[in-house]
């Protein structure tokens, strides 16, 4: 506030994982945010500036890096975690209509609009995704040889061999 008052404006439930990254909608009425709940999940909320009531924009969104406004303030853009990667998403705040926004990269983070200019930047985050294989026993780091041994376009983890090493079983977003 211009006042240098200082004031809470949103309770998150107990237990949840709180309220996060706030953005002011254009006209400076509304905030949307990032509100955790205790099992983990992450949606889009919207409030009024002035305090009161959240309302959930999003239903079980599991993970989200991120939340902005487009120029006009009807919608609101964030980064929502689907089908195994992390888009960017446009968001009515009025009718909750939802649509995709494609864009290149796997783990699109941090959305920001330059409202004047309606051009948006976002992080392009990037994991390994590719399961490696180290030959042990080698004497030094050296001389170590390792391998891309399972690779994919989408995150694959948890390797564990089988016991006789002929087989490995993993987790993939696949």
């Amino acid at each position: 506030l211009v006042s240098g008052e200082v004031r809470e404006l949103s309770a998150p439930p107990e237990f949840s994982e709180g309220d996060a990254r706030p953005a002011y909608s254009p006209d400076g009425r509304s905030v949307a945010f990032i509100r955790g709940d205790p099992a983990g999940n992450e949606d889009v909320w919207v409030m009024s500036a002035d305090g009161g009531e959240p309302t959930r924009l999003t239903e079980n969104q599991l993970r989200v890096r991120g939340v902005t406004w487009d120029s006009s303030g009807d919608h609101v853009v964030y980064s929502g975690y689907a089908n195994g990667t992390y888009s960017i998403w446009r968001l009515d705040t009025h009718t909750r209509a939802r649509s995709w926004l494609p864009l290149p990269g796997e783990w699109a983070f941090d959305p920001a609009i330059a409202s004047e200019a309606g051009t948006l930047v976002y992080v392009d985050n990037w994991f390994e995704k590719n399961i490696w294989r180290v030959h042990l026993g080698e004497t030094d780091e050296t001389s170590q040889s390792y391998e891309a041994f399972i690779t994919s376009t989408r995150w694959d983890s948890e390797p564990q061999y089988s016991p006789a090493g002929d087989r490995v079983a993993f987790t993939s977003s696949r």
